[in-house]
């Protein structure tokens, strides 16, 4: 088989691959939590790399151009997971730190038991 159309498959496909990530990444960065994505389905296709990749560690002769998608895939799926690990945890404690202080903010903004009571007893005197 030529062997330049194996070298630039492979260089092709590890440019897609990086190139198909590229956007989750500028989500994980703006939102500083990792969103969009499924972590399951990430999480197996780590898996998938890590396993395709020690499967090439024993061949006979290590193919570099079938090893680099596939350690681009353990980098790039790996960083996400544990993007998601130590972000979405920090993000849920902001969300809801946020969500407090909103409803804190709403329950100040009620009239309290005692307003309500002066309010009504005006009320009845003047009438």
């Amino acid at each position: 088989m030529n062997e330049r159309a194996i070298q630039f498959f492979g260089v092709l496909s590890s440019i897609l691959i990086a190139a198909g990530l590229i956007p989750q990444y500028h989500e994980i960065i703006k939102r500083k939590e990792v969103v969009g994505i499924s972590i399951p389905f990430i999480t197996i296709d780590w898996l998938g790399g890590i396993f395709s990749f020690t499967s090439l560690l024993f061949r006979p002769q290590f193919d570099a151009f079938a090893g680099v998608p596939y350690a681009l895939v353990i980098v790039m799926d790996g960083f996400i997971i544990l993007a998601a690990l130590i972000l979405n945890p920090l993000a849920r404690k902001g969300n809801e730190a946020e969500e407090r202080a909103q409803l804190h903010g709403c329950l100040e903004s009620l009239p309290t038991t005692a307003t309500l009571m002066t309010e009504r007893s005006d009320s009845a005197i003047t009438t």
